[in-house]
Formats: C-alpha cells, structure tokens, sequence
C-alpha cells in the first residue's frame, strides 16, 4: 500500500472523529478502529516511524503503554480471583490498550499533518455548542443527555474541545488572523457549553486548565498572566452573580448537602453521589486486592441497600460517580492504580515540557496535560474512562495524537 493513502486516511480520523463522537456517539466510535487498521495496514507493509520498529517505540515508550494497558491487566486480575471471566467486559478496556498501535501509526504523519486536529477540535465545540442550546433550550432545561449522550460527558467533551481549541492557538503565526478568532470562537462556544449544561464538574475544571494555559506561556510576564487569572476570575463571579441559573445550582448544591447531613433527604443529587462514594469505599475495604468486579457492582449496592447502608435509590446506579473510588470498589488495588497511572503517567511526560523552550513543544504539552488532568477532574464527580464509551474513544483518540506531536515536536527541536 502506498504511504500517502494511509496518510490521507489517518488525516481523515483526525479531523472526523471529535465531532462525530458527539454526532454519532455509536458510530463516532469508526475514527479510532480507522486508525487501529491503518496502524496493521502499516504493520504489514513494514513501514517504519521515524526510522524506529513498532517494538523499538513499544521499549523506548513501556511506561505510558504499560500504564494505558493497566485496566485490562486490573479486569483480568479480578476475574483470575473470581473465576468467572466476561468477554464483553474487556471491550472498552481493550481500547486503551491498543494505545501502542495507534501512536505508531500516528508517528507516520508530519508534525503539520499531525495539526490537522485542530480542525475536529474547533468543529467539535461549535457542534456540540449549538446541540447544547437546542436542547436545553437557551439553558432554561437541563435533559439527561444530548444527541444520545448523557449530558455529563457530552458537556465535559465540548468544554475541553474548546479548551484545547484556544491552547492551539499556539501552532499560529501572528498572520493568521482567521483562524486564531476562530479558535477563539470555539473556546467561547466551550466556556459556553460547560455554563448550558449546568455540569459542577465541568466548572471546577476551568481554574486548572487556566494554570495550565498560563505555564505554557513562557514569554508572557508573571505581572499579565496575573492579569489574565484575575479577569477569568471576575468573569466567573459576573456569571455568578448575573446568572440566576447559576445560583440555584450553587444554592441546590448547598441544600442538598445541608439534607444530607440533617438526614432529610439522601437521595438528592448530591446526597446519591455521597451515598455511593460511601459505598465504593466500603466495598474496597472489604474486597481491597481485586474489588467486586465491574459486573457485580450494581449487585453488591443492592446488598449494601438491603444492610441499611446506602437508600434502595442509590442501589440503583451503575457506578459510583468517581472515577477512583469505582475503580477501587471494583477492580481493588490493582483498578485504583489502573485508573491513576492511566492519567498521570501520561500527565508526566506532559508536564515535564510545559516549560520547553520551543513554542510548538510548550503547545502540545499544554494541550496533553490539559486532556489528562481535565479528565480526571470529570472523574471526580463522574466516571469517563470506566462507564461511557464516548468519552473513553475520545481520549483514545486525542492522547496518542497529542503524544505523537510532542515526541516529533521534541525530536524537530533537537535536531535544530
């Protein structure tokens, strides 16, 4: 096969796969298996990336590919106690795994083809935005999902297309005046996104990845990036206090935990988050090395329900509404490593060229750390990588893209 059509081909996914994932949740999910098949395509022509095997790069790299196959691993682990192994539930896992293959593949493209993301970042936000007013109405109603997804992790996905759309603005040129305001515009239709679905999560996020905008700007004076935090700052208290719907959903945080802990009322919105973390927790202490397993978790919160521990409500999730705390109760030990090496092993590379000299290096590393502490601040308050297979493709998708930047960015950058 010619080189130049599997470029094409991987180009396309690049591009396709964030809007289509909001679009086509089911069938978004094509643009990671486009480039799972280019990356045996490419294997069996015996193409080289960067003059470097496939099994070389899996060496070279071992800890953040260890670390995305750790889930498998922890699943595999508790089912090895249990006995009693389930295909099906490999099969989000499996995608993670596959990390290798992808970032190989990827490793064939330029460092210009590799940009061509920005396109499905930018596409991405704006789509998810408008789907957003739609269906919520201006924001006067908040559905449970949007275009088939469940609100939270569509809201969480649009926010960050459009974080990640505004960081980009890093690979531009000063002449580039159209797309720089069009980046712009999707980091508003983000920003916008996270205030129409009224996700919490979503808005705890945002000082963190400002922190992490401002690092990657290293020729911007400490005196303007203070500029910059505190104007963020009063922008978010203008939409506090100029937004009624803000309010209530501060002020219905507020009453739910007040419920809670007068015992009123356990089963608001926030008081079935506290149950379940609850839950979670005892669940790890009494299975702490291989959890309960994924396929009996609803099973053992209706055990909990019947002991009087957690309300029959609560007992009815699926999961437990934190990333960390599901893992442990399922997967023990051996899931809460999967989920923290997932996220910071990756954030580590990431972080450690936040402050590179080269501009393209700081840009990319920016974009990848923002992805990984993002996620893992949705997981606080929600599952992304475990339950939602949307949110799971999307950052098996993005992570190797922005991977493979920043191993060329950086290679580029030694070469000079």
């Amino acid at each position: 096969m010619n080189l130049r059509y599997l470029k094409w081909a991987l180009i396309a996914a690049l591009i396709l796969s964030p809007p289509a994932l909001l679009v086509l949740p089911r069938g978004g999910n094509a643009g990671f298996y486009v480039l799972v098949l280019c990356s045996l395509v490419g294997l069996a022509c015996r193409f080289k990336a960067m003059d470097k095997s496939f099994w070389a790069l899996m060496l070279e790299y071992w800890p953040i590919n260890l670390g995305m196959a750790g889930l498998v691993c922890a699943i595999f682990l508790n089912h090895l106690s249990t006995g009693h192994f389930v295909t099906k539930t490999y099969d989000m896992p499996s995608r993670l795994a596959l990390f290798p293959l992808v970032l190989w593949v990827l490793l064939l493209l330029s460092n210009k083809q590799l940009k061509n993301i920005q396109w499905g970042l930018m596409a991405g936000a704006l789509v998810g935005v408008v789907a957003l007013y739609i269906d919520t109405v201006s924001g006067t109603v908040r559905p449970g999902g949007v275009l088939s997804t469940p609100m939270i992790p569509f809201g969480n996905m649009v926010f960050l297309m459009g974080a990640l759309s505004l960081f980009s603005i890093g690979w531009n040129t000063s002449s580039e005046k159209m797309l720089i305001a069009s980046k712009l515009l999707a980091g508003c239709a983000g920003l916008y996104a996270a205030y129409l679905s009224q996700t919490r999560g979503t808005w705890i996020a945002i000082p963190l990845l400002i922190v992490i905008g401002l690092a990657a700007q290293k020729r911007v004076r400490l005196r303007d990036q203070s500029i910059v935090l505190a104007s963020v700052i009063a922008l978010l208290s203008a939409f506090y206090v100029f937004s009624g719907m803000v309010q209530n959903r501060v002020a219905s945080a507020q009453q739910d935990l007040s419920q809670y802990a007068g015992g009123e009322n356990l089963d608001t919105s926030i008081g079935i988050r506290l149950q379940l973390w609850k839950a979670a927790w005892l669940l790890f202490r009494e299975h702490p090395f291989f959890g309960v397993g994924l396929e009996r978790f609803t099973g053992a919160l209706q055990e909990l329900a019947a002991r009087h521990v957690i309300t029959p409500v609560a007992a009815t999730f699926y999961h437990a509404h934190n990333e960390i705390l599901f893992g442990m109760a399922t997967l023990g030990v051996f899931g809460m490593a999967a989920i923290l090496t997932l996220y910071f092993v990756p954030a580590f590379y990431f972080a450690r060229e936040i402050r590179h000299p080269d501009t393209e290096v700081r840009t990319v590393a920016s974009m990848g750390l923002a992805l990984n502490l993002g996620f893992f601040i949705f997981g606080l308050t929600d599952v992304m990588i475990f339950y939602w297979p949307v949110s799971q493709t999307f950052y098996c998708v993005l992570l190797p893209v922005f991977f493979a930047h920043l191993v060329k960015c950086k290679a580029a950058s030694n070469r000079q």
